[in-house]
């Protein structure tokens, strides 16, 4: 049955583009489209007549054939099949393409879905486990020092700063300290 004309008219009108646009770039036209897109002087390709014939006899040859055994039924099936044996055997299971990508998708991607479980499993995840079990025994530990008392935190903060700086005069002896600190006035 033929199918229907919201199907079968923009096929028909693309078919009558793409022969439009074969011509427009054929090295027949004396000015084509290979002279308007290209600025100075365009290589035009010299027609290989043995390829082009040679190609179009090829493919005539595999259309009629085909009509001959599909359209009208001339030529039977049963005799294509004995003739080419294992040759129409890998052509009708498309070059063994599904049973291929079927293979890959068995043996090397669930193998590689594996070992990439197994890393997730036991690396991602231990040291994600390791930072959290880090990070809750310094708040469990860490926790005692918060009593909400601002002279505590005042402290702490004052004993902070001696420290630095009496770490930055130990390691860096030439370091130049604020006059306040190294007991001048401002």
């Amino acid at each position: 049955h033929e199918t229907s004309a919201t199907m079968t008219a923009p096929l028909v009108v693309l078919a009558v583009l793409a022969v439009v646009a074969g011509w427009l770039g054929s090295p027949w036209l004396a000015k084509g489209f290979g002279h308007f897109v290209y600025y100075g002087y365009p290589h035009i390709e010299v027609m290989h007549w043995n390829v082009a014939l040679t190609s179009s006899v090829l493919a005539l040859g595999g259309i009629v054939t085909a009509w001959l055994i599909y359209g009208i039924r001339i030529l039977g099936l049963s005799a294509w099949q004995a003739s080419f044996g294992p040759i129409y055997q890998v052509v009708r299971n498309k070059y063994y393409v599904d049973e291929g990508i079927a293979w890959l998708g068995r043996h090397v991607v669930e193998g590689l879905a594996a070992v990439l479980h197994w890393h997730d499993k036991h690396i991602v995840d231990g040291v994600v486990h390791a930072v959290a079990g880090f990070t809750r025994w310094t708040g469990v530990r860490l926790r005692y020092l918060q009593t909400g008392n601002l002279q505590v935190y005042g402290m702490a903060i004052f004993a902070g700063t001696v420290l630095l700086i009496i770490l930055a005069m130990i390691l860096m002896p030439g370091l130049a300290l604020p006059s306040v600190v190294a007991g001048g006035a401002l």
